[in-house]
């Protein structure tokens, strides 16, 4: 074989790969957002009756968070460097999906990774004349749950108390209880969120916003003014004011800086 038909067919075959790379490609969000971040979450939505809701939940442990509504949210793990991974986890075991939906760490982070429609990157740089100030750097993946939601809202309640069954029988102490860590679920009308979170005057207001939260003993919903975890309010805000950001390598992805 002569060198021209060599090149050739190493052309050919390097032109094959790159086309069978980016066909099994993951979605951006896997690789594009800088790995300094310190929190992540989820934020379910969907569709009914044209009518978008978000899914909320309350959170059950906490002296200043306890009885606030938030996503699916927590703190970045030891040896976590994705945000999708500590997003993925945190609704995993918030959403007890291993019980509600038979999910496990892989099918979560999968899902949240292809049916993600905004990626909202938030960080707020350590103001120095406050010593108790923090910096500040949340993603929050928003996911179209259409497909989901009826299975969460049916099997939320059976599977938190399986779970807080396991952990009584082993008297586990309430920090180690990840699972149980929201005791009630929520629809938001996505219009009412909004409006709820960008009208507030003071930032260290609270925010109220009418819910339509699921009984646990009869599962019907019933509406109730609900009050907002703080942090949900601050970083979906610049989102909601449509703020100017800078995109991501995809375009569903926004980092907002204050």
């Amino acid at each position: 074989m002569n060198t021209k038909i060599i090149f050739i067919s190493l052309l050919f075959t390097l032109n094959v790969y790159i086309v069978r790379t980016d066909e099994l490609q993951v979605s951006p969000e896997l690789q594009i957002l800088p790995c300094n971040y310190k929190s992540a979450s989820v934020l379910p939505t969907f569709t009914h009756r044209n009518i978008k809701y978000a899914i909320l939940s309350r959170e059950a442990y906490g002296i200043t968070k306890r009885y606030k509504y938030d996503d699916f949210s927590g703190g970045r793990d030891k040896g976590e460097i994705n945000p999708l991974d500590t997003a993925s986890r945190e609704f995993l075991e918030e959403g007890i999906l291993q019980e509600a939906l038979g999910w496990n760490f892989e099918n979560t982070k999968t899902f949240v990774n292809e049916n993600s429609w905004a990626v909202i990157s938030y960080s707020k740089e350590k103001n120095k004349l406050y010593a108790k100030n923090n910096s500040i750097k949340n993603v929050t993946y928003i996911v179209n749950f259409n497909q989901h939601k009826t299975d969460l809202f049916n099997n939320f309640y059976d599977a938190r108390n399986k779970e807080k069954a396991r952990y009584d029988k082993h008297r586990i102490a309430k920090r180690h209880r990840h699972t149980t860590e929201k005791d009630r679920i929520a629809k938001v009308r996505w219009s009412d969120l909004k409006n709820a979170i960008i009208n507030q005057k003071h930032r260290q207001d609270p925010v109220y916003v009418c819910a339509q939260i699921m009984d646990p003993l009869s599962r019907l919903f019933y509406k109730r003014l609900i009050t907002l975890r703080p942090f949900l309010v601050i970083k979906l805000r610049p989102f909601f004011l449509d703020q100017p950001y800078e995109e991501g390598e995809n375009e569903k992805i926004r980092h907002y800086s204050e």
